[in-house]
């Protein structure tokens, strides 16, 4: 309980049989579980897509057949960050800020073109680029799928500088 089906969010499921002195072995891979599988005390809680087998073994009964239901967790998926300025060539340091459109999440960015986890630098504030970087960013909030990665290349060159030019 309850039934095998898709849900929007985590599923709290409770195993059970109506034998008495019954013990649920089960496992949550799809794989057929044996009496050394893990043995049911408390309900499982089901937060992506997985597929639970159980059977129940009661003394004095033959086992009962291996039951199987696939919760399918349809997580929201985060969009991705955004950078200002947008990425891009400039002739002095830069300092990017990193925004989310669901304001509540987490972003995580690294500074060397390699994809972040929640372990990376956790922003909280204006990323300062003083040379030529790769920046690439993950929003990340409880009840939601990850954001796919974001990379930005930022180019500083003083050579493309603005050159103004007056009429003598």
């Amino acid at each position: 309980s309850p039934v095998p089906g898709n849900y929007s969010g985590s599923q709290t499921v409770t195993l059970s049989d109506s034998s008495p002195g019954a013990k649920i072995y089960y496992t949550t891979d799809g794989s057929t579980p044996t009496s050394a599988s893990a043995l049911y005390g408390k309900p499982l809680t089901v937060s992506s897509t997985e597929t639970i087998s159980a059977f129940a073994v009661a003394p004095n009964l033959t086992n009962s057949a291996v039951v199987s239901g696939t919760y399918s967790i349809n997580t929201p998926q985060l969009s991705s960050p955004t950078f200002s300025p947008a990425p891009g060539t400039y002739s002095v340091s830069q300092t990017v800020s990193l925004s989310d459109a669901n304001a509540s999440a987490a972003i995580y960015y690294t500074t060397d073109g390699s994809i972040p986890s929640t372990n990376s630098t956790l922003y909280s504030g204006p990323v300062p680029i003083d040379a030529t970087e790769t920046l690439t960013a993950i929003a990340v909030l409880s009840g939601y799928a990850t954001s796919a990665a974001v990379t930005g290349n930022y180019k500083i060159d003083a050579s493309a500088a603005a050159y103004t030019f007056k009429n003598v």
